[in-house]
């Protein structure tokens, strides 16, 4: 799951009927991403990892989650 963490806030204006909607460009959706592996149990989240820019679920980080899920269980 890919979490978008950099959220634009965005304003409330009342208009009158003949005023038209005061426009902005939004900025990229996509400007800082991480992502989120999380694992879960039938009760709760028994492990998460927030992985950096740039990185990748390998076969490799993929068994260090599920080793690091058995000891959280266990």
């Amino acid at each position: 799951m890919w979490v978008l963490y950099d959220t634009p806030k965005r304003s409330k204006h009342l208009l009158s009927p003949h005023d038209t909607v005061p426009h902005r460009t939004r900025p990229p959706m996509h400007l800082r991403k991480i992502m989120l592996c999380d694992w879960w149990s039938c009760r709760q989240v028994v492990h998460y990892d927030l992985l950096p820019t740039g990185h990748e679920i390998t076969a490799d980080l993929y068994s260090q989650q599920l080793e690091r899920v058995q000891q959280a269980l266990y």
